[in-house]
């Protein structure tokens, strides 16, 4: 299932006073005498340089308008800037698409491309947020497949690696308590194959290292999930100055409920809508059984794949029964505090780099229900999070609308922030 880019894809079409009054962040970590960034509480802007313009006939994947990232001055206006730290937040995560970057080496569109992005990452400087710029690949990029980052002998994961310290080299010029760079998001890498995942990723750190000594960084396990990052070799990594990320989206069907995808109806999530937050086993049941009946009335399925989905969709009743309360989510977090404990990393460096639900289909008290339960699971283990994302308002978006872009007060509610009105 391609749940992870449905999520990319309807997402780029569509403190108090006392943590804020010194700055950005909530501590002053020191590194070789310079302050590095601790974050506490961000979002992500997903559609400012992820999904830049595609030319040629159609849009051809590759290729680019220039000069890109037309919406990047939409979404990071002052405007939305302002309301977003008044709401409590301390920093973006900026999403970068990797390979507009990449297909721009040897050129001055690079020059070009980079200099916008640092325009606009000053931009969010001057509102008082810290960024943390995060590579992060999207499923049209020509490149982007299982594994295609595993092998530094080929072209992709080359350039990669080029990119890297690149991106470190232009954080490095700026204030380093404000910038943070994250490797790259959720690898998608095969199964068995994290420990060439963990030996490619250390790479990359040590050409960031080596550009930007000081620079603050984010790794992350295979797929970035809960459990993977206990998979990783942590002590290698574990300087002082990283955040160590895992995204939370469980249980799936919950969170992801309702993400229609015409063009894949194999995507089992999208059977499902008004999932509860928690549920019993006969709300499961019949959740399972509702999603069975969008199943049989979906055309375009092969008789194979329609079994093959009812088979899945009912393994879900169990799944659901175990993981939609807040003790799975509970039991969850304290596996990746042991972990965090047992390599001995401090719990400010530990990053809850994603999570969030779906807003359409999905009933607001569930939703609502659930941020509150995964928001405080991360903060009573004093890890920093991100939400996912600011935009996309029938989506995953904090914002109500594609106008003045004003924020949902109950997600603000559930978030532990401060209610704001544009």
């Amino acid at each position: 299932m391609s749940i992870l880019l449905t999520r990319r894809n309807i997402a780029g079409l569509a403190f108090s006073a006392a943590m804020l009054a010194g700055g950005v962040g909530c501590a002053r970590a020191m590194v070789d005498g310079e302050p590095s960034a601790r974050f506490r509480r961000g979002i992500g802007i997903h559609g400012a340089f992820n999904w830049p313009a595609l030319a040629g006939p159609g849009g051809v994947s590759g290729s680019y308008v220039w000069p890109p990232f037309a919406g990047a001055d939409t979404l990071l206006n002052d405007h939305n800037l302002q309301t977003l730290r008044r709401a409590g937040f301390d920093f973006i995560r900026l999403t970068v698409n990797p390979h507009i970057f990449i297909a721009a080496f040897g050129s001055s569109q690079y020059e070009t491309a980079e200099a916008i992005l640092a325009q606009h990452i000053s931009a969010i400087h001057r509102s008082g947020l810290g960024v943390i710029l995060d590579l992060h690949s999207i499923s049209r990029d020509p490149e982007f497949a299982p594994d295609a980052v595993l092998d530094p002998g080929k072209p992709y994961g080359a350039n990669v690696g080029q990119l890297v310290e690149r991106m470190a080299t232009l954080l490095a010029r700026m204030p380093s308590n404000k910038v943070v760079l994250e490797l790259w998001n959720e690898p998608n890498i095969s199964a068995g194959r994290e420990a060439a995942w963990d030996d490619v990723q250390y790479a990359w750190r040590q050409l960031a290292r080596r550009a930007a000594p000081k620079l603050t960084l984010v790794i992350a396990g295979a797929h970035t999930t809960y459990d993977s990052i206990q998979k990783l070799a942590a002590r290698r990594y574990n300087d002082g100055n990283t955040y160590f990320s895992f995204h939370f989206y469980d249980p799936v069907p919950f969170t992801h409920q309702g993400t229609v995808n015409p063009a894949d109806p194999n995507d089992a999530p999208q059977y499902f809508s008004h999932v509860p937050y928690p549920a019993n086993l006969d709300q499961s049941h019949a959740a399972v059984q509702a999603a069975l009946g969008r199943l049989q009335a979906r055309s375009g399925v092969s008789d194979a794949d329609r079994a093959k989905l009812a088979a899945y969709l009912e393994s879900r009743e169990r799944y659901l029964n175990l993981r939609d309360n807040r003790d799975w989510i509970e039991a969850k977090f304290e596996e990746v505090e042991h972990w965090r404990v047992n390599n001995g990393i401090d719990s400010s460096m530990v990053m809850l780099g994603e999570f969030g639900t779906m807003k359409a289909g999905v009933d607001v008290k569930a939703r609502i229900g659930w941020l509150n339960d995964v928001r405080q699971a991360a903060e009573k283990r004093s890890y920093c999070w991100a939400h996912w994302c600011f935009e996309g308002p029938n989506a995953f978006g904090l914002s109500t609308n594609t106008t003045d872009y004003a924020l949902d007060q109950a997600m603000l509610q559930a978030l532990g922030l401060n209610s704001i009105t544009t």
